[in-house]
């Protein structure tokens, strides 16, 4: 008899299928757990780090990657590559073979979403600092107060970020937007930590990540503030308009609570307009904290592209209204209270 014509059932194809993808994600997780054998040397003894590391904070879509591809473009620090994250149960591992492997990072200035392609390229690392930290996907929130994470998780941070500041033998810097809500935990863990948090008018910020919602059909993205029970639900724009208000004054309050003067500010236009200028501020900021901070070949663009935002078929006229008016109902409500 000839099956060759034979088609199967489209409801046992599609069963088929989605079995066939959660056995490969299975095999896939299984093989990761597996590589945190490669790294488990590098846990066993604690481990100080050598200098403050450095975290780069602010709502989502505000500025975040532009500055971190600059300040690893120009400068020399220790950081999660791709690689790193690629193999997120052995970044220590990943990160040494990458350094002995890959070109040296040189940045392009453009990214999707926050991602630049490149072996050696910063990435956010969202994959290991899941490993530890609240995920909006299993836990249903983000934020991270002091007293979240047990002491062996706590330890097991400083080593890895001892041991990626001592593969490139230079101080550690990243960016994570959720760093934005984990401020009383990572400073539990290092208590001379840095922030470098850059702002950027609200209302762009806002149409900026609804328009990628909108784009990628996302019910979420990005960070859960503190607040987040408060509007998840609402319209998207409201949601969008909520959730970067309430990153920004999630981070002014817990940096004002507790650790004023270990925070510099960066306005996006500002940056934009003249990096060299903002670079000299981040540089006297670092070294007037004990941070050395070493000039690479690279030089530092004169100008930066300074995106605004504007009605379009994604997120139209009465969208930015609507938002706009949002934030200004939020910013007077919060007004006093930080």
């Amino acid at each position: 008899m000839d099956y060759s014509n034979r088609q199967l059932n489209p409801a046992l194809e599609k069963v088929m299928i989605q079995t066939l993808k959660k056995a490969v994600k299975a095999l896939v997780r299984a093989s990761h757990l597996m590589s945190a054998i490669v790294d488990a040397p590098y846990y066993r003894k604690a481990l100080p780090c050598q200098w403050p590391p450095i975290f780069i904070i602010g709502p989502p879509r505000s500025g975040t990657t532009v500055l971190y591809q600059l300040i690893l473009h120009a400068y020399n620090f220790a950081y999660f590559s791709n690689r790193a994250n690629l193999f997120y149960c052995c970044p220590i591992t990943a990160t040494q073979w990458a350094l002995k492997s890959c070109k040296p990072y040189s940045a392009s200035f453009k990214s999707r979403y926050g991602f630049e392609r490149g072996c050696l390229a910063p990435n956010e690392a969202g994959a290991i600092w899941n490993r530890w930290f609240p995920h909006e996907k299993k836990e249903g929130f983000n934020y991270t107060d002091s007293d979240y994470l047990p002491d062996r998780s706590k330890q097991k941070i400083r080593n890895l970020i001892a041991h990626i500041e001592r593969s490139f033998d230079r101080p550690f810097i990243t960016k994570n937007v959720k760093g934005s809500v984990r401020i009383p935990a990572l400073l539990d863990i290092f208590p001379n930590a840095l922030f470098i948090q850059i702002q950027r008018d609200l209302k762009d910020a806002a149409v900026s990540m609804l328009i990628r919602r909108r784009k990628q059909h996302l019910d979420w993205d990005s960070v859960m503030p503190k607040e987040i029970n408060q509007f998840k639900g609402m319209e998207d724009w409201q949601e969008a308009a909520h959730q970067v208000h309430f990153v920004e004054q999630n981070i002014e309050t817990d940096i004002q609570r507790l650790a004023p003067k270990q925070r510099l500010q960066i306005n996006y236009r500002d940056l934009c307009k003249n990096p060299a200028k903002e670079m000299e501020r981040f540089t006297a900021f670092l070294e007037s904290h004990g941070v050395p901070v070493t000039q690479r070949a690279n030089p530092v663009p004169e100008t930066l592209h300074y995106a605004t935002q504007a009605p379009n078929q994604v997120v139209n006229d009465e969208d930015f209204k609507r938002i706009t008016e949002c934030l200004k109902s939020l910013k007077s409500a919060t007004k006093g209270k930080i």
